[in-house]
């Protein structure tokens, strides 16, 4: 990974080099925080996994009560609803990168992508703030219907 060798370089570099690649005069927070972010860019996907899901328990847990009839379920549902699709998001970033992806290829994982994420998205939604309405539509839950052509656009 590109990003750890450079992070590795830095840190062999010592705090002189790390005190120089930020602009700092201290380095000793600067130093630890490059470790963190190495450690975090280190761990496992499982480990990353365990670390998202938390923080949305703590996430719903902060923006819902916890006395509601079914919180535990709905909060589980949420944190499902927004990782089920994680390895959507990291084939659609590996697709962007790609220097040679097939038309097909991307159009068949750009399509997979979009009928996969947005109904977790939206059920995460819902979940959390009881509904997000569309502002792409003019009343924030109906499309706005197209006009025929011969007919200016309301």
């Amino acid at each position: 990974m590109v990003v750890l060798s450079a992070l590795d370089e830095l840190l062999d570099g010592g705090t002189e080099a790390v005190l120089l690649a930020v602009g700092q005069k201290t380095g000793a927070d600067w130093l630890s925080r490059i470790n963190a972010w190495r450690r975090a860019l280190e761990s496992s996907p499982m480990e990353n996994r365990r670390q998202i899901e938390s923080l949305l328990r703590a996430v719903f847990g902060e923006l819902r009560e916890e006395d509601q009839p079914g919180f535990e379920k709905k909060r589980e549902e949420f944190v499902f609803h927004m990782t089920d699709w994680l390895d959507d998001l990291d084939d659609l970033i590996a697709l962007f990168r790609s220097e040679n992806a097939t038309k097909e290829a991307a159009a068949r994982q750009i399509v997979g992508f979009l009928y996969h994420v947005p109904p977790h998205l939206n059920a995460a939604g819902r979940l959390l703030l009881d509904g997000i309405p569309d502002p792409f539509t003019a009343d924030g839950e109906h499309p706005v219907e197209e006009p025929p052509p011969s007919q200016p656009r309301r």
